[in-house]
């Protein structure tokens, strides 16, 4: 699911989602809106925060998540 049809879905504001995260609500803006990734804290914050309806394969794209398993997950 994309985090966008979450937040409808689930109605929650990004704000509120913000400060579940401990970002700015600017910093989710971009990553609802696709202008940024999130990096790899938040993305795995967000996982689990949705209990894995918004998944990792659907936040980061195939080249960050090439990246991250080159360079190894334990980098948080």
């Amino acid at each position: 699911m994309e985090l966008y049809q979450y937040i409808f879905k689930n109605n929650i504001t990004q704000k509120n989602l913000a400060k579940d995260l401990g970002v700015s609500p600017l910093t989710v803006h971009f990553i609802v809106r696709r202008k940024s990734s999130p990096s790899l804290k938040v993305a795995l914050a967000l996982e689990k925060l949705t209990k894995g309806k918004v998944s990792l394969e659907e936040l980061l794209s195939e080249s960050d998540l090439k990246d991250y398993s080159k360079r190894g997950w334990d980098e948080l």
